[in-house]
């Protein structure tokens, strides 16, 4: 389930981050959405890891 999610993420952030590049190009405003999506993935990756108490 979690690379579903992971998937999911990559797929939807990455799509968006393609039409800002597209669209945008003057603007470097779709680095900062690549940079979320790290963190997106990074973050559902350890997420077993961060609420281990539950």
């Amino acid at each position: 389930m979690k690379g579903f999610f992971i998937l999911y993420m990559i797929i939807l952030i990455d799509f968006q981050a393609f039409l800002e590049w597209k669209y945008l190009k003057n603007s470097k405003q779709y680095i900062t959405t690549v940079v979320i999506l790290v963190l997106a993935v990074l973050f559902i990756y350890n997420l077993e890891k961060l609420f281990w108490f539950l």
